[in-house]
């Protein structure tokens, strides 16, 4: 009896039956790469989406007057101290504390953002211009950690940089933030002080360093805020610790987040200055308290 043909039969049935189980295994695994893959590119982009529409949303008043009310109160509209430029040692940041040992990422991340906010549109700005800026400082002060003064750190410049530093570190004597008239000093805005308090002053930070920590979205909330504080006398008081992180909460942020950056010293909680508005000068004076 000749059994070769049975045989084939058998080897014939197993490879379509193995080629069967093979194929449908591995089609069920694709399939569920796929899912996996689309689920999380939806997701991914869901959360764009609503990262997004939260950073566009405008900052609304959160206490609205109603019409008629208070329109004898005052002769004008409420200007934030923190708009007024003021270039005292508490409205700046302070990147002394990247020099000491730890993790400061976070403090890292502000300062490059801040400074490539102030000269993103000088004619000089380069890519990644605030790496450059910032690592060249903190070589300068790890062999130097006396050196408290901009004009003192311009001299331990290398040579070859030297002309771009200078820019830097004197800027223009006028200038606006955010447009190509000029561009500022960046001891204006950031300082060495050597100091065991926190890199920011919450108090007296100005707009634009809020902005750096906040955002353009969650600033302007902040300001509202502390204007809702002032209608009652007319007096600038910046929010403290509680009310701050009540605020963050209330918009979905972490006060703890911010824990290290931010210092509030009970004696430096109001503004050093009131600021009385001429309706008929139209002019707006400070008067120091």
């Amino acid at each position: 009896m000749n059994v070769l043909p049975l045989v084939s039969a058998f080897l014939l049935i197993f490879a379509i039956c193995s080629y069967t189980f093979v194929h449908t295994v591995r089609t069920a695994i694709e399939a569920k790469t796929h899912f996996s893959g689309s689920y999380r590119i939806s997701r991914k982009f869901a959360i764009d989406l609503a990262s997004d529409v939260y950073t566009k949303h405008k900052a609304e008043n959160l206490h609205p007057q109603k019409k008629g009310e208070n329109e004898t109160q005052t002769k004008g509209e409420y200007t934030s101290p923190r708009d007024w430029f003021k270039k005292i040692p508490e409205s700046k940041l302070n990147i002394r504390p990247l020099l000491e040992v730890g993790d400061h990422s976070r403090l890292e991340k502000i300062t490059l953002t801040l400074i490539q906010d102030l000269y993103s549109f000088a004619p000089f700005y380069k890519q990644d211009l605030e790496k450059e800026i910032l690592t060249t400082f903190l070589e300068i002060l790890k062999e130097d950690k006396e050196i408290i003064r901009f004009d003192v750190l311009l001299t331990k410049i290398p040579q070859e940089k030297f002309t771009l530093f200078y820019k830097v570190i004197k800027g223009t004597h006028s200038y606006k933030l955010h447009t190509t008239l000029g561009y500022p000093a960046l001891g204006d805005f950031i300082t060495l002080e050597k100091t065991k308090e926190n890199p920011i002053h919450f108090c007296h930070a100005s707009r634009p360093l809020l902005e750096t920590v906040f955002g353009p979205t969650i600033t302007p909330l902040i300001i509202n805020e502390e204007k809702h504080k002032w209608e009652p006398d007319h007096k600038h008081r910046p929010m403290n610790k509680q009310e701050l992180e009540a605020f963050l909460l209330s918009h979905q942020q972490s006060p703890a987040e911010y824990q290290e950056l931010f210092s509030y010293g009970t004696s430096k909680q109001t503004c050093p200055f009131d600021i009385i508005h001429d309706g008929e000068a139209g002019l707006r004076i400070k008067i120091e308290k």
